[in-house]
C-alpha cells in the first residue's frame, strides 16, 4: 500500500497502470515516469524539472521571471550593457556601502579633482605644516615673540627673537649699544670733541695715537733762522739756520740764518707728501737813515712770529715762541762803520691729514737758529718750530 497524491491509500501498481488523483480531473494529462508507468497530473499542479522535456523550448513569454534572476543566472561573459543598469547620481565618487554594494557618495568629481597630482599621504603633509600659529619662528619669517608695534620704534633682533625699541625724540639718532638693544640719543651725546697734542720741542720722539681716533690733522713749522749781530761797531756775527721739523717721513724745512746784511732764506721744499705747504718768509735787510740804522726784521711763518729788527744800536728781536719766525737783525749806528744787519728766515709750514692713523709716529720739532752774538748789539734768536696734532673721533 502507498499514499497517493491526494492523500488516499492505494494498492501498489504495476508498470503500465495509470496512477493519478482519486477523482477525475479536468484538463489532466498523463506522463511516463519510467518506473510506475503513466502518472496522471492535474493542470493546476506544480511542474517539476523532471516534468519538462529537455527539448521543450518553452518561450520566455510563458515564463514569469520577475525578481527571480540571481547572480548564478548570469554568465561571466554576458557583457550586459550599461544602459540595462539603473542610473546612479551623476558626477559622484563610488563607494561600497555597509553591505558591500557599490553606491554613490556625497563626494563630487570636482572634489576628487582637488587631490589630483598628490604624491604622498595628505595627512602626513598636513602634519608637517605649522600648527595653529600664535608666534611665527624666525626661520619661518616671523618674530618668535608676541611683539607689539611701537609707533616710531625700530625692530632689532636679540639671540632668539625680534624686538622693537621705544620711540625716540625728534632729531635724535639711533645708537648701537653692542649686543644690547639699540637706543635713540642726541647727536651731541654721541660725538667726541677733537683732542689736541702740541709738541714744542723734542728730537726723535714718539707720538701715540689715542684709542678711537679715526683720522688726524698735523700742522708743523720748521725753526726760524737767527738774525745777525754787530761786534765792536765794526764787525758782524751771522745768525744760524733753524732746525727742520718732521712727522713720520714728512719734513718742514727750517728758515736760514742771516749773514751781515744778507737776510736768511725762508724755509721751503721739505720732503715727504703733505696735503699742502706754505713757504716761510725771507728775513729782511737793514736800511740806513740819518738818525738811526734799524736792523732787518726776521721772516714770518703761517703762525706769524717774525722778530723785529733792532733800532739805534739795539739788539734784534727774537722770533715769537714756537712760531718758527726768524730773529731780527741788530740795529746799526751811523757812528759805526758796520751798517744795520739782516734778519733770519721763517720756517716752512706743512699741513697733512692722515686717515686711519697708525698706532704711533716719530716726530722732531726744529730748534730756533742761534742769534748773531755781537759785542755791540745782538741779532734776534730764531723761534723754535712746533707740531700740532688734532685728533678726530668721528
Amino acid at each position: 500500500m502507498f499514499i497517493s497524491g491526494d492523500g488516499g491509500v492505494q494498492a501498489p501498481v504495476v508498470p503500465g497502470d495509470v496512477v493519478g488523483p482519486a477523482s477525475s480531473t479536468n484538463n489532466g494529462f498523463a506522463r511516463w515516469n519510467g518506473t510506475t508507468g503513466k502518472l496522471l497530473k492535474d493542470y493546476s499542479a506544480t511542474l517539476f524539472n523532471v516534468d519538462i522535456d529537455a527539448a521543450a523550448a518553452i518561450a520566455y513569454s510563458k515564463l514569469n521571471l520577475a525578481l527571480s534572476i540571481v547572480n548564478g543566472d548570469i554568465a561571466a561573459g554576458a557583457a550586459i550593457a550599461y544602459s540595462k543598469l539603473a542610473a546612479l547620481t551623476a558626477s559622484r565618487a563610488l563607494v561600497s556601502d555597509g553591505s558591500g554594494v557599490v553606491s554613490v557618495s556625497a563626494t563630487t568629481s570636482t572634489e576628487i579633482g582637488y587631490v589630483s597630482g598628490v604624491t604622498s599621504a595628505i595627512q602626513t603633509q598636513l602634519n608637517a605644516k605649522e600648527p595653529t600659529i600664535t608666534i611665527l619662528p624666525l626661520n619661518k619669517g616671523g618674530t618668535n615673540k608676541n611683539m607689539t608695534a611701537v609707533n616710531g620704534g625700530v625692530v632689532w633682533t636679540d639671540a632668539d627673537s625680534q624686538e622693537v625699541t621705544a620711540a625716540g625724540n625728534s632729531g635724535e639718532v639711533l645708537k648701537s649699544n653692542g649686543a644690547a638693544a639699540p637706543s635713540f640719543a642726541t647727536i651731541s651725546s654721541l660725538t667726541t670733541a677733537p683732542t689736541y697734542q702740541i709738541f714744542n720741542s723734542g728730537t726723535a720722539q714718539t707720538y701715540t695715537t689715542p684709542a678711537g681716533v679715526k683720522y688726524i690733522e698735523v700742522q708743523m713749522v720748521g725753526g726760524g733762522g737767527g738774525g745777525s749781530g754787530i761786534s765792536n761797531g765794526v764787525g758782524y756775527v751771522s745768525g744760524s739756520a733753524g732746525g727742520s721739523s718732521s712727522f713720520n717721513s714728512v719734513v718742514a724745512n727750517a728758515g736760514g740764518g742771516s749773514a751781515l746784511d744778507i737776510p736768511g732764506a725762508g724755509g721751503s721744499a721739505g720732503s715727504g707728501t703733505a696735503t699742502y705747504r706754505i713757504n716761510g718768509s725771507q728775513g729782511n735787510g737793514g736800511s740806513l737813515t740819518t738818525a738811526t740804522a734799524p736792523g732787518g726784521g726776521g721772516g714770518g711763518t703761517f703762525f706769524g712770529g717774525a722778530g723785529a729788527g733792532g733800532t739805534g744800536a739795539s739788539d734784534g728781536g727774537n722770533g715769537a715762541t714756537n712760531t718758527g719766525g726768524g730773529g731780527g737783525g741788530a740795529g746799526g749806528n751811523t757812528a759805526w762803520s758796520s751798517g744795520p744787519l739782516a734778519g733770519g728766515g721763517g720756517g716752512e709750514y706743512v699741513f697733512l691729514q692722515i686717515n686711519s692713523p697708525a698706532a704711533s709716529y716719530t716726530y722732531t720739532v726744529g730748534a730756533g737758529g742761534a742769534k748773531g752774538d755781537g759785542t755791540s748789539a745782538d741779532g734776534g734768536v730764531g723761534a723754535a718750530g712746533r707740531i700740532i696734532v688734532k685728533e678726530y673721533y668721528q
